[in-house]
């Protein structure tokens, strides 16, 4: 049997993308989720003469050998809910134009393409097949790329969205039923939502973007919540959002962004999900809302840290001793920083000495020492181009608190471990990333 398989809270480019695999492979059946957009429950209505004899049931399911998976790659969730039909060595088929985190292995066929809609690799593969559509089939595959592509205005749409679109035009597609389906209506519970949103949002900021916090609670799952936030003016005009809803134990989060270096699909992959640089979801339990948000917080900081260098954040005031000095000429010194660097005659880098190690020495009256003798030469040390995530992996296995910056065999800086940790994981905030919240 071959199953193409739709999650709950699958989309309408979801939707046209499996009704163009059943057109690729006739045997294939459309496994319908549980639950879905009003949108998408329109379009059932709307095409069910064309899906009937498409669809059908868990209670129908029978021996899968083949499991399609379109405008996804999720595999594991198909196989822990296909897992009591799918057999030993099941083949997965992937269409989908979101990028690929992590390796997957197994009996796996891959059609990944960077296209704004899914919807458009498979009607490029129903064209060059030879296949006839009718006006309706060609209606109901539209759905799912003006959908996607924000009708051709989000910016992940690319030349092969709007030359799909031309093709299934020129067969029919109806631009008034589809214009209809997109443009819902809202509800009385959607505007309550909408409202929640409105009135909690918080603002990050983060070196030149400003990023939005929102969130709300409801008793049950709204799967259509995401195509209603074009209607919340704060969240167009920022650079990157994260909608949190709570729904009894769960939340969902809605994530978009402008800017590449804002991937929110990198960052909904950390808590299981995925999508986009520009457009990305995922579902968590056992999280608070604050939980969820202080961690893609964290996530935020340190992937626009990570490249910073050692020399960006390192303080360049050290103090230099040499090795030959005895602790009597230094005493003032070890007053003014808690380690001193030491140094040979010709002031290369020679270890560190302690400046509590110093004034310990001083109070049992033992001065006339040479520094030499408090030398920790088995120290780690950075050099000025070390990046913060490199330096912080080395940082995490070590106890050492104080690491000195060298650039060739000199030293020129110091940093300490608790600030690496802070600057990475978003403790050490400029006034400029300071959050605040606006009611």
């Amino acid at each position: 049997m071959q199953v193409v398989f739709l999650p709950d809270g699958a989309d309408l480019d979801a939707l046209s993308t499996a009704y163009g695999i059943t057109l690729l492979y006739p045997q294939a059946k459309i496994l319908l989720p549980g639950a879905a957009s009003s949108s998408f429950r329109l379009a059932l209505k709307h095409f069910e003469n064309l899906l009937k004899d498409k669809t059908i049931k868990p209670d129908s399911l029978k021996e899968v050998d083949t499991v399609f998976l379109p405008d996804s790659n999720n595999i594991k969730l198909a196989e822990k809910k296909l897992s009591p039909y799918l057999k030993k060595n099941a083949r997965f088929v992937i269409i989908d134009h979101h990028p690929l985190r992590g390796r997957l292995s197994g009996n796996i066929e891959k059609h990944i393409q960077n296209t704004g809609a899914a919807t458009t690799i498979i009607v490029n593969r129903i064209k060059r097949s030879g296949i006839n559509i009718t006006p309706e089939e060609a209606t109901l595959l539209a759905l799912g790329i003006y959908e996607d592509t924000g009708s051709f205005t989000y910016n992940t749409t690319t030349p092969k969205d709007l030359r799909a679109a031309a093709y299934l035009i020129s067969k029919g597609a109806d631009l008034e039923l589809i214009r209809g389906i997109i443009e819902e209506r809202i509800d009385q519970e959607q505007i309550e939502i909408i409202h929640q949103l409105v009135e909690n949002i918080q603002y990050f900021f983060i070196k030149n973007s400003r990023i939005i916090f929102t969130f709300a609670y409801s008793d049950h799952y709204i799967p259509d919540i995401s195509s209603f936030l074009h209607l919340i003016k704060p969240l167009q005009e920022a650079d990157a959002f994260f909608v949190l809803v709570n729904e009894k134990g769960k939340t969902s989060i809605i994530a978009r962004s402008k800017k590449k270096e804002i991937d929110v699909g990198k960052i909904m992959s950390y808590l299981g999900g995925g999508g986009h640089y520009s457009a990305a979801s995922a579902t968590v339990k056992g999280l608070t809302v604050q939980e969820i948000k202080n961690y893609i917080e964290t996530v935020l900081l340190g992937e626009a840290y990570k490249n910073k260098t050692i020399q960006e954040f390192m303080s360049t005031q050290i103090i230099t001793v040499k090795k030959s000095s005895k602790i009597k000429q230094i005493k003032e010194l070890a007053e003014k920083a808690p380690v001193l660097f030491v140094v040979n005659g010709r002031g290369k880098f020679e270890g560190i000495v302690l400046s509590k190690v110093i004034k310990e020495s001083i109070r049992h009256r033992i001065e006339d020492i040479k520094v030499e003798n408090f030398i920790i030469d088995s120290i780690i040390t950075f050099e000025p181009e070390t990046t913060l995530s490199e330096a912080e992996r080395v940082v995490s296995s070590s106890s050492q608190e104080y690491f000195p910056v060298i650039k060739n065999g000199y030293p020129v800086g110091v940093i300490n471990r608790t600030y690496i940790i802070k600057v990475l994981h978003g403790q050490v905030f400029d006034s400029e990333k300071d959050i605040f919240i606006s009611r």
